[in-house]
């Protein structure tokens, strides 16, 4: 069986980093799924990026050994990592020197995996210095990590190091990354997002110019399903996919970056460790809902899964959710060919059953509602709002029968309270479908009534 060598995550988001118990319940969690790294490396951790030069406190010296343990006994290999390139002068004996005593101290505490992270900073040298001494960003970033792996391997054979260059995706073939691939040690692993931050696809001919640049394989840091940033209002819960098996042949694994919500990400990685382990058979819409069923329940899973797919929006999917959209496209399909009854019929029975679907997703476990809550009292209010239009449409239908125009007029309110309130949302469920939908039915109606005494 074809698996990488590399199947983890990277705990690498901007944001609240997770605590002490999250990381050793994740850490379990992936070597229950035949995963085997984990990287330390919260952008938010102050002694990982903005305070590189500090010691860690006793306290989170502890827990990193703790974390060594759990890590041990579950056959998962913790890398620590460390990210100074926002102040570092690569010039600078005194910033080498710290930066030297920092990694030795790791080491000390028993890590014998590294990383060293150049992301996120600007893409050419910044002192004069530095620019006295180095002919590019690329051979000053060079240089110190060449010197941090030979000084970690002085008393150490089995030590790895982990660079994540400055340029960590795009097209993989520029005179940066060449220059990297000249002049870094052979033996040290490289990162890559992929073509884009966030990559929709995983291309292997992508992956093939950037090995070729930087003349080793690469590691996949794959920014799916973290959600900081711009990125905040989604809820990544979808399936895995664009990520194709022949990504084989030039790397040698691929590391997740999660959300800050940590039950919330196990659906994406529990599907991942499946296309990791075994990329030839793997099925993503199979393991997705097999996650689903394992992390959620089989009783609550068709559920779960109705409200995941209103949550697809994501850097692999970066339309608008397809089962909403298919709901309407149904809907406005039938009333094209003036099958008014059908259209209303299958359209209520379609949103009543999102809206059955409610009390058993706020009865799910208390840390993964918690995490979901605003995504779901989201979806709460567009179901509702959809209803409302739907009943709208129905009333509007009979407009002559006793009490329509009331209910009209009620239901037309009640949808135009719903979209004024969506204004102030804060997250991004359903996407725009049923918002677009709703306004439809609110503008055509209120052509139609224009005069009556229900407008």
């Amino acid at each position: 069986m074809n698996k990488f060598p590399i199947r983890g995550v990277i705990e690498g988001f901007y944001g609240c980093p997770w605590n002490h118990n999250d990381r050793l319940n994740m850490i379990e969690f992936l070597g229950n799924l035949n995963m085997n790294t984990y990287v330390y490396a919260p952008k938010d951790d102050p002694y990982h990026r903005h305070e590189w030069r500090t010691p860690y406190p006793n306290e989170q010296a502890t827990n990193f050994t703790s974390l060594l343990k759990a890590g041990a006994k579950h056959n998962v290999s913790l890398i620590w990592a460390l990210s100074p390139g926002l102040s570092m002068i690569y010039s600078s004996a005194k910033d080498y020197s710290l930066l030297q005593n920092k990694y030795k101290a790791m080491k000390n505490i028993g890590f014998n995996n590294f990383g060293l992270f150049f992301d996120d900073i600007p893409l050419q040298l910044v002192h004069q210095e530095d620019r006295d001494t180095f002919n590019s960003l690329a051979e000053a970033q060079a240089k110190i990590a060449n010197d941090i792996y030979i000084s970690l391997k002085e008393d150490a054979s089995d030590i790895r190091l982990f660079f994540c260059p400055t340029e960590y995706m795009g097209t993989g073939n520029s005179e940066y990354l060449r220059i990297l691939g000249e002049k870094l040690h052979p033996e040290i692993e490289v990162l890559w997002t992929g073509p884009q931050v966030c990559s929709q696809n995983l291309d292997p001919n992508n992956a093939k110019t950037v090995t070729t640049s930087l003349k080793r394989q690469i590691t996949f840091w794959d920014n799916y399903p973290v959600n900081d940033a711009s990125m905040q209002p989604e809820l990544h819960i979808g399936s895995y996919i664009n990520r194709d098996r022949s990504l084989l042949e030039y790397s040698k694994g691929i590391l997740l970056n999660p959300m800050e919500l940590i039950e919330s990400s196990k659906i994406a990685l529990f599907a991942a460790s499946k296309f990791l382990n075994n990329p030839d058979t793997y099925e993503p819409e199979s393991a997705w809902r097999e996650a689903i069923e394992n992390l959620v329940s089989p009783e609550l899973a068709p559920a779960f899964t109705r409200f995941a797919k209103a949550n697809s929006i994501s850097c692999l999917e970066p339309e608008a959710p397809r089962y909403l959209l298919e709901a309407v496209k149904r809907f406005e399909d039938s009333l094209a060919v003036m099958d008014w009854v059908g259209a209303l019929t299958n359209a209520s029975i379609f949103f009543k059953q999102l809206e059955s679907d409610l009390p058993f997703l706020y009865n799910l476990t208390p840390s993964l509602l918690e995490e979901i809550k605003p995504w779901l009292d989201e979806y709460k209010a567009w179901i509702s709002i959809a209803l409302n239009a739907l009943t709208i449409l129905i009333e509007f239908r009979d407009l002559n029968q006793e009490g329509a125009g009331l209910k009209v007029k009620e239901a037309r309110l009640a949808v135009r309270e719903g979209l004024i309130n969506a204004v102030e949302f804060k997250t991004n469920c359903c996407g725009d479908v049923i918002r677009n939908f709703a306004q439809k039915v609110y503008r055509s109606t209120s052509y139609f009534l224009k005069g009556t005494p229900w407008s």
